[in-house]
């Protein structure tokens, strides 16, 4: 079996003094989107990344997660419920943004009825340092 992988977003790390909690995502660890093309179909993952032993872990995939061309990654400010990351899909026609808990459970928390077309560009998502959130939509218009 023949794997070509194309890494497609790098962004997302917590700083090393962020303090750890039970079931939160871990500081210091890089959290990557990649789009492989396994034997002829497209694979998109997102992975856990320990820079100390290059570890990998699949927090979620195109099969489980329904990820399609996830190009941009946001870790959610910190509230009661903790830490999330939040990731587009761009897929045409059925853009969205989902959010993933520590454990890989995922939820669609924004998507066409919220005005969402294909988020655009290799990171399409942002928080300002207020905690708002921000998508850049395939019109090139931004969401708040």
């Amino acid at each position: 079996m023949k794997i070509r992988i194309n890494l497609v977003v790098l962004v997302c790390a917590l700083a090393v003094v962020t303090p750890c909690v039970a079931g939160e995502f871990i500081p210091g660890h890089v959290y990557v989107a990649v789009r492989a093309h396994c034997e002829g179909n497209a694979c998109d993952w997102i992975v856990q990344v320990d820079p100390d032993t290059g570890e990998t872990t699949l927090l979620a995939d195109s099969e489980t997660d329904g990820l399609w061309q996830t190009n941009g990654l946001a870790f959610t400010p910190r509230t009661g419920e903790g830490i999330k990351l939040r990731g587009a899909n761009n897929d045409p026609g059925d853009g969205n943004v989902q959010e993933f808990s520590p454990d890989g459970g995922s939820t669609i928390v924004l998507d066409g009825s919220d005005g969402i077309g294909s988020p655009f560009g290799s990171n399409s998502l942002a928080y300002d340092p207020s905690g708002n959130f921000y998508v850049v939509n395939n019109n090139i218009t931004i969401l708040k």
